[in-house]
């Protein structure tokens, strides 16, 4: 039986320190550096980020932490659309969201933000730390935003569960130009309900 951590903090990410622990534990859950059993129990991430690039979406809305021992156990990264173009893969979510919120839906009037990534280190799993994250992004960021939109590859049943206890809501389910399947979800950060541990 794995040891539970205590303890667990969680708060805005502060300095090159906490974006270089989000940049390893980034890189040991990419798809391709996980075997399929731990695709299908722990899921995934699919985006590598750079430290310039981590710290350019961090200056300008600070990506949010679950911090054990003074170790980033987990990372839940904001990021504005505007950053589409320095991530490609992002792209067609963003025409997605672009095509939504001139359709009028009611999610997309206001301001939103993005979030771009989420990911617990093995140590942090069953421990709630994915309801931690959000509720501190709600706190941090309910002020400034009406929503909280991110994307779910089908692929990934895990983060799907975790998306739906948190209060997610599909907007739209669209695949890529690759042929990738993908749940464009949203969050009201509004909302009084309280998260789903």
């Amino acid at each position: 039986m794995t040891d539970r951590l205590v303890d667990i903090q969680y708060r805005a990410a502060d300095g090159v320190a906490d974006l270089q622990q989000i940049l390893d534990l980034q890189l040991s859950n990419l798809e391709r550096a996980v075997s399929a059993d731990h695709i299908e129990s722990d899921g995934f991430v699919t985006v590598q980020h750079d430290l310039e690039l981590l710290t350019a979406m961090n200056d300008v809305q600070r990506h949010v932490v679950a911090v054990a021992d003074g170790q980033v156990v987990g990372y839940a990264l904001s990021m504005l659309p505007s950053f589409e173009q320095r991530i490609p893969i992002l792209q067609p979510m963003c025409r997605m969201l672009e095509k939504l919120r001139a359709q009028g839906h009611p999610m997309l009037q206001g301001p939103f933000m993005i979030m771009g990534q989420i990911c617990v280190a093995a140590a942090a799993r069953g421990q709630g730390v994915p309801y931690g994250l959000y509720a501190c992004m709600r706190q941090l960021y309910a002020p400034q935003y009406s929503s909280l939109i991110t994307e779910v590859s089908r692929r990934n049943p895990r983060s799907s569960h975790v998306h739906q206890r948190v209060g997610f809501q599909l907007l739209q389910r669209y695949t890529d130009p690759d042929g990738e399947i993908w749940d464009l979800i949203g969050w009201d950060l509004n909302t009084q309900e309280p998260i789903e541990s």
